[in-house]
């Protein structure tokens, strides 16, 4: 029997995952800035690492079962065609986001963002990465592909945020696009997070066709909580 090895209560796999990720972060921000001499960059990529690794390492102790899912990037068995177009789609505009502000607001100096709503972006990026976390810990089930995942019991969560909106976690990364790309001083890449926002949006309604129809109790559940990402609103 082969030891489950741990370091910091995480499994070595994941901390590759999470260093990988912050390697990307950092070579596509300071690549397409062509220095590495940008405050806003390094504010963003600390505040990010700052928060993200201790959420990880929350995650893994408190749901070790949801955060091994969440490694699951690539197309799963159940996940439908649409979503996995959208999927896609994500991917290419969150790579535009990440790429943009360095081209626009330091190689080519395009956007002049005023540094008070850099400042509001970093206290953003910080309020809505652990609202995010406080979401994932809600909901066991919150995968990054939409599937019935009935291996793990798949059930309707109605508690926490989920008693007031029905995608609290899109309702949650959406604005982190936006509070980052105002740190980044990158107004591209604020028209950028709009788009990726309106997509979550989109993806929503889908997920929820898709869930209305496979997941039992899920269609009583919209008709408890009316709203999908803004209360009072839509």
């Amino acid at each position: 029997m082969t030891e489950d090895r741990r370091i910091g209560g995480m499994k070595p796999a994941i901390w590759a995952v999470l260093l990988g990720e912050y390697i990307g972060i950092a070579v596509v921000l300071f690549w397409t800035a062509g220095t590495v001499d940008w405050p806003a960059g390094w504010t963003f990529l600390i505040l990010f690492v700052l928060c993200v690794t201790p959420m990880s390492v929350g995650l893994a102790r408190h749901d070790p079962a949801l955060i091994e899912e969440r490694l699951k990037i690539l197309p799963q068995k159940q996940q439908p065609l649409w979503d996995r177009i959208l999927m896609v789609l994500l991917i290419v505009l969150i790579g535009l986001w990440l790429a943009l502000p360095g081209l626009d607001a330091v190689r080519n100096g395009w956007s002049v963002m005023p540094v008070w709503l850099e400042a509001i972006g970093g206290i953003g990026v910080v309020l809505t990465l652990w609202a995010n976390f406080a979401v994932m810990r809600q909901n066991t089930f919150l995968a990054p592909t939409v599937r019935i995942q009935e291996e793990r019991g798949h059930r309707v969560i109605t508690t926490g945020a989920y008693g007031i909106v029905r995608h609290p976690f899109y309702a949650t990364l959406g604005p982190f696009f936006l509070a980052a790309a105002l740190l980044l001083g990158s107004w591209t890449a604020v028209l950028i997070s709009i788009v990726i926002i309106v997509v979550f949006g989109w993806r929503a309604v889908r997920e929820e066709m898709h869930l209305q129809d496979n997941l039992e109790g899920y269609a009583d559940y919209m008709q408890k909580v009316r709203y999908r990402l803004v209360p009072g609103v839509w």
